[in-house]
Order: C-alpha cells, then structure tokens, then sequence
C-alpha cells in the first residue's frame, strides 16, 4: 500500500512519522495533529452519507481543546467507485492549496477505517444556514462577503486548469474568524490532459443528482459542444439566488423539467424569487446575478473579472461581518440537535462513539501487504493548514446507491499522478 502512502503525504520510508508531525494553522489558532487516538475526543456526529460508509464527527483535540472536524470513510463498506472519488478528491487538495479552499491537515488508518482530520467551522456551512435560521436568505452585505470569498477559491481553481462543479450554499464554510472556505472537490474534473492543457470538458459523469438546479445548462445538455469553467460562474449565480431568498431556483422538481426550463425558459431573477417583502437589494447585486446567469457561457465573466464588480465594494471593510453572524445564531451542535431528523441518527451514533474511543490507532505502517492480512499502521498527510471542515447539512445526506463489501485496491496506472508537483497559488489574488 505505498502507492496511498504517497497520496496521503508519507515519505515512503518504514518508520512511521512522529506523533507530532503534522503542523495545522489557520487565523490565529494552532496545534500539532498527532496520531494517537486518545488526543482526538468524538463529541457528537455531524454528517453522514446515506449509506452510512461517510460519517463526520465534531472531535476535540485534548492537547489544545480545539475543536476539529474528523471524517470517516469505511474501507470495507464503501462502493469501488465511491472510494476512488474519495481518493482523487484528496488529490486534488494536496495539489490546490489556497485560503478560502478546503484542506486535510491529517490522515490516518485505525483497523479498516480511513480518518480524515481538518479545522471545524463553528458557522457550518451556509446551506445549514439558510434551513436552520435564515430562512428566507441573507442580507446582501453579508452574501456579498461570501461570494467574494467563494470566487477567490474559484479565480484560484479555475488559474489551475480545475473546474469544481458543485458550487452550492453547502459547499460553502464559514466560522467566527471571519474564514470562508469552499468545500467538496469530489465532482472536480481537470482541464489538463497529458500534460497539454484542454479548453473544453466533456466529463458529464459524476455529477450529483442533488445539485442539479445549481448546474449550468451547457453541463446538463451534454452536447458535443462541452463546457468550461464558466459553468461553475452560472452555479454562483444560482448560488447566489439561493442565498438572496433562502432556497435555489427549480429546487424539488424533477431534472428533466429543470433541464427544459434552463434551455428554453428565461433565466432565474432575484426580483421573481422574493418571498420577503422587507428584502432589499441593490441594483448591482441585480446586475451580478444576470451576468452569471447568462444563457450563452461565453458572455459569462471569469471569476477573476467578476472580483472587480461594483457588487463587492462594499464589503471591502465589512471583515466583522461573518463573526457578529456566528455570534448571533445557535451553535452548529444545538442547530443539528434541533433538526428532527437527526434525533434518530444522533442516538445511533452513541455506540459509534463508544467504538471508536476503544479502537487502536497504530503507528507503524499503514495496511502493510505483507502483514499476514492485518492492519497495522498509520499515514500521516500534510497539507498547508488552510481551512477545511464538514458540517451536518443537506449534502452530507444524499442518496448514495447499495454499497457492496468491497476492500478497494490499486494499481500503479491509477495512481501514477501522484508525485506531480504542487500547483501554487495564482499571483493574481
């Protein structure tokens, strides 16, 4: 199992890492993620995939008393393909490295289970958001500071040949420092083939179903023409849509009408959507939204154009703005505990806990080959430490197909990227 040595940022070597090896920053708070599983508290659950093979845990870090986001993904109880997805996701987060990005701080293995260590965001995601105390959306300073931030994550993904494919309210991460981080590159496609970069995709599989009403029109017609990184420009605009009146265009309806509607219907308008009639928004919010809305992706504006719209000047000093919010609403914890539908899933989770405390998270090398079908070891990956985190929302509960008892393994041609060099952040932000 080197070859997932290497795509979790071991060097290779017999000896395992020490204990603090991996150094995790972001704002002002610190620690050293270790590999002993007696530093990491689980405290409660706050995500899982339907099939049960994902589950999310808010965790504290004893040493530190900071809170973290662990993620556990079944090695025998997860689908092939899902576990590819999960592998090339993590990829791509070692090679795209940026603030307002999500990141893994730590990795390891306990028994035949994968823990994916990363920073908590107290504000959860803006999806859980708008379902559990905005309602019927945001006000536009506050959706302005967002959408600043997702589109710097998007000028940074876009300078790197990547297009993200999932921009939604609950993919977007924030916290009371005032970070915002877009999360959830499972959907990522590359626009670099054999070294030669290409200017349109035709990768129409592995789209979620559930973020059909965020896809750009060019995506779901799947035509020879292809797309490019302006369909994630028109999922912003949908996305900001969402945050404007609490819920996204055409959600609920079945994708074959939201396909129709998107090609032969008008574009969504802010103006149409408004519940509220206390809402209030400025003519260049108005203006922003139609121009990533544009039917034809060739009108559409980059993200790095879209930066410079009269749209974000007033959020040029308004920094405080996401930690009053974090200060005004219920702790993520209390918003999850409230959700009915979580009760049940909350009592489950109890054992799990139990379990995972009385696990034996080794540290010498990870599933070895040739240890007489054991698991014994630990990889310890590092990136640079910049936000990341999972929440209990909407998309950590999508339907997920039967999951077969399968242990993924790998051959050298599927992993033969992994030595790449790391991409840098773009000079331009």
């Amino acid at each position: 199992m080197s070859l997932l040595r290497d795509l979790l940022g071991g060097s290779g070597a017999s000896a395992p890492p020490s204990a603090a090896a991996v150094s995790l920053s972001r704002s002002s708070a610190s620690f050293q993620a270790t590999n002993d599983r007696h530093d990491y508290e689980m405290v409660q659950l706050i995500g899982i995939k339907a099939s049960g093979a994902h589950s999310v845990y808010l965790c504290k870090f004893k040493p530190t008393q900071a809170l973290v986001a662990v993620k556990k993904v079944s090695l025998e109880h997860v689908e092939y393909s899902a576990w590819e997805a999960e592998m090339e996701e993590l990829r791509r987060l070692r090679w795209l490295k940026h603030p307002n990005i999500i990141s893994v701080s730590h990795t390891f293995i306990s028994r035949h289970e994968l823990y994916v260590v990363s920073p908590f965001f107290s504000g959860g995601s803006c999806g859980t958001l708008l379902q559990h105390t905005f309602k019927s959306g945001l006000s536009e300073p506050l959706i302005a500071y967002l959408l600043r931030e997702t589109l710097r994550a998007l000028a940074y993904i876009h300078s790197n040949w990547f297009i993200h494919r999932d921009v939604k309210a609950s993919n977007i991460m924030f916290d009371s420092t005032g970070a915002v981080a877009l999360r959830d590159l499972s959907h990522a496609v590359s626009m670099l083939r054999d070294g030669k970069r290409q200017y349109i995709a035709y990768q129409f599989a592995g789209s979620s179903p559930e973020s059909v009403p965020w896809t750009a029109p060019e995506v779901l017609e799947q035509n020879l023409l292809g797309y490019d990184n302006k369909a994630d420009i028109y999922s912003l605009g949908i996305t900001a849509l969402e945050l404007a009146t609490g819920q996204a265009p055409y959600y609920g309806l079945p994708p074959t009408k939201i396909l129709l509607l998107k090609l032969l219907g008008p574009s969504p308008r802010l103006e149409d959507m408004i519940l509220d009639s206390h809402m209030r928004f400025s003519k260049s919010f108005r203006t922003f939204i139609d121009l990533c809305l544009n039917p034809d992706p060739n009108e559409r504006p980059s993200a790095l154009k879209l930066l410079d719209h009269p749209f974000f000047k007033q959020v040029r000093r308004r920094s405080s703005l996401i930690p009053q919010l974090v200060q005004s609403i219920p702790p993520l914890t209390q918003r999850i505990k409230r959700d009915s539908a979580w009760s049940a899933t909350l009592a489950a989770s109890s054992e799990d806990l139990r379990i995972f405390d009385d696990e034996s998270a080794r540290s010498s090398a990870m599933l070895d080959d040739q240890d007489n079908g054991q698991d014994n070891g630990q990889y310890n990956g590092q990136d640079n430490g910049q936000p990341a985190n999972y929440a209990g929302d909407d998309s950590m509960l999508d339907a997920a197909d039967s999951v077969a008892t399968l242990q993924p393994t790998f051959s050298a041609a599927q992993v033969h990227d992994l030595n790449a060099p790391e991409l840098k952040e773009s000079e331009c932000l």
